[in-house]
């Protein structure tokens, strides 16, 4: 794993210098770059690196541990905040490097989208009518009783 890995932190290296030193010229646009698959790496004989946060340090120990901490000593100095103010590629690039070395200099910033306040809907009172609801035996009941306050009678009255 120790050749991926320096390969891979070679690139990662020159791809910083010249996103650093060259600056980026707009041009015409170009065809987009056709990705390979992690399947298709694996396939070929292609090793991937893992990709838990701070594997690096578990693996190698106290010495990348240094490393890590130089790292963050200089990604907090004001001028390396501006310059990966200025250049987003170089933040690009050195933020794999520290998510293996178990930093949190340069996470990506979460988007949160704000939550719209629950609007509550006004609570409606039903009036309830205690005519309408049924009861077996007592409706006639209740009709009876409503005709002899208005003064007429029933047929059970007489």
């Amino acid at each position: 794993m120790i050749v991926p890995l320096w390969t891979w932190l070679g690139r990662a290296g020159r791809r910083f210098e010249r996103a650093v030193l060259r600056p980026v010229v707009m041009g015409p646009p170009v065809a987009p770059v056709v990705r390979v698959r992690a399947k298709q790496v694996r396939a070929a004989g292609g090793v991937r690196l893992p990709s838990r946060r701070g594997w690096l340090v578990r693996a190698l120990g106290w010495e990348v541990a240094g490393y890590g901490s130089q790292l963050e000593a200089l990604l907090a100095e004001p001028g390396m905040q501006a310059l990966l103010e200025q250049v987003p590629a170089a933040s690009r690039i050195l933020r794999p490097v520290c998510r293996m070395l178990g930093l949190t200099a340069l996470q990506r910033p979460r988007v949160v989208a704000a939550k719209a306040p629950k609007v509550r809907q006004p609570r409606v009172r039903r009036r309830v009518v205690r005519d309408e609801v049924w009861e077996p035996g007592r409706a006639a009941l209740r009709a009876a009783k409503r005709a002899r306050k208005q003064g007429k009678s029933s047929w059970w009255t007489g």
